[in-house]
């Protein structure tokens, strides 16, 4: 049971980046996010994506040492030209992975899709 829930939240992640925020629920969109400093926000993110991907690992390579797995990393998969678009002749936006929006633009709407509580930990 356990295990379905995973890919559910999973599935949802993956296709996070394609939905137009138009297509999200008014209660996402509406959500009351408490204010989080810069540092604390991309800090959490960094530890959130970190343990996300040893637990990702026990999924793709159950049985395995989750460390050894995250230390491959596959390539051309679908999501290969998100983070290094490929120039198209006669593109005008000529997009590359210095140009693309950095992981700090989508680390609070990230963090809050996936239900992490963002307040203090002493406010909780």
């Amino acid at each position: 049971m356990a295990a379905q829930a995973n890919i559910t939240r999973r599935a949802a992640l993956s296709t996070l980046s394609a939905i137009p925020l138009v297509a999200l629920p008014a209660a996402v969109i509406a959500s009351p996010v408490p204010a989080v400093e810069r540092m604390d926000l991309l800090q959490a993110y960094n530890e959130w994506l970190y343990f996300e991907r040893l637990i990702l690992m026990g999924d793709i390579y159950p049985g395995q040492d989750r460390l050894k797995a995250s230390r491959w990393v596959p390539c051309n998969t679908l999501a290969a030209h998100f983070h290094f678009p490929l120039r198209k002749v006669g593109s005008e936006t000529g997009s590359t992975w210095e140009t693309i929006p950095s992981p700090e633009t989508r680390a609070l709407q990230v963090l809050s899709t996936v239900g992490l509580d963002l307040r203090p930990l002493h406010e909780r």
